[in-house]
């Protein structure tokens, strides 16, 4: 049944009890006025839900049923209030929702991003918490003293090995971006955007670091080889081969897009099979072309720090973030990108040589 049905039905039982005592000349009796202030009582109690129902319907779909609903109670209005504040919420004038918010069940939609920027998950990792220094341990030389190869019953001196270790105390970097004035009003409205915000902040850092990674590689000055090969695969293959003898086991190939491509093209034409001989494969920006980086990455170590994102509404000068309803966002961690030792990296360029 539905509200307006209802209320003529009890309408029509009030008029049959306060319709005859007019005829009569006659005031209600007692239990007759009880009676049909019962059903008025009713009547008004369906009228304030229907237009309620009515009026909150039409917030709903402009979007403005969440800030009536938060005046209401910032007010402390009763409940039996509610539909006085909703009526005089009609006079509100607001700009279309669809200019200030997000369709319930709509996602914010991030941007595309280069996804070639993965070389430093690939690398051996410390969490080094808050710390700003790492201390760590590099063997600098080695060598042997006498013959490792003798007869089980000879008297003389064993070959020895000897290995000089140093000690090294390494600063740490930090990596940080800010996000600033956001305004207070499109977080409150959209938790999904804080998500969002920590997404992009975070993947610009990875960015970052990547670049880091790869600058830290190059800076510790490997070795080069490859030498005899024009070819990528060709000279990535012969650097495999100074990798080892340099005592290290090759793992991983870092190669700069275009030679991505010009290898894959080429396995689909000459069929190189082996391709990529065993190693995971890097396609990294960062990589000069024509000069993969092959490396055993044991030889590396890449320390993180903890990783935040921390909000501040009183950014700015004098607390102009909180006055003017602004928030800004940061993201950081602190990192460190430690070659242990270089030896477990050749750049395969073919043109400075293989250097011991």
């Amino acid at each position: 049944m539905s509200v307006d049905t209802e209320i003529r039905r009890l309408l029509e039982k009030a008029k049959a009890i306060t319709e005859p005592a007019t005829k009569e000349s006659r005031a209600l009796t007692p239990d007759e006025n009880k009676t049909v202030k019962g059903y008025l009582d009713e009547i008004e109690n369906l009228k304030a839900e229907r237009d309620s129902v009515a009026i909150r319907s039409n917030l709903v779909s402009t979007g403005r049923f969440a800030t009536v609903a938060r005046d209401i109670l910032e007010q402390g209005k009763s409940a039996h209030k509610l539909n006085d504040v909703l009526a005089k919420a009609t006079t509100i004038t607001e700009p279309n929702s669809r200019t200030t918010r997000i369709e319930p069940g709509i996602q914010p939609l991030p941007a595309g991003i280069d996804p070639r920027f993965n070389l430093y998950q690939l690398m051996p990792r410390a969490d080094i918490g808050n710390a700003v220094a790492v201390q760590d341990y590099k063997l600098t030389a080695r060598s042997t003293s006498g013959t490792i190869e003798r007869d089980p019953f000879a008297t003389t001196a064993k070959a020895g090995l000897s290995l000089t270790i140093a000690p090294v105390t390494l600063s740490v970097r930090q990596f940080a971006l800010m996000m600033e004035s956001v305004p207070v009003q499109l977080v409150q409205s959209e938790a999904g955007l804080v998500g969002l915000f920590e997404s992009e902040l975070r993947k610009q850092l990875n960015i970052s670091l990547d670049s880091y990674v790869a600058a830290q590689i190059l800076a510790s000055n490997p070795d080069h080889g490859g030498v005899g090969q024009t070819t990528v695969e060709g000279k990535v293959r012969v650097a495999m081969n100074d990798l080892q003898d340099n005592g290290f086991t090759p793992d991983l190939v870092v190669i700069n897009p275009s030679d991505a491509a010009d290898v894959d093209l080429r396995v689909n034409t000459t069929i190189i099979e082996a391709w990529p001989f065993g190693m995971r494969v890097v396609v990294s920006k960062d990589v000069a072309a024509g000069a993969p980086y092959v490396m055993d990455t044991s030889a590396l170590t890449l320390f993180v720090g903890s990783a935040n994102l921390a909000s501040d509404p009183y950014a700015g000068a004098d607390g102009q973030g909180f006055r003017k309803n602004l928030i800004s966002y940061r993201y950081e961690f602190n990192a460190l990108m430690n070659v242990r030792d270089k030896r477990g990296i050749v750049i395969a360029s073919a043109t400075a040589g293989y250097t011991t």
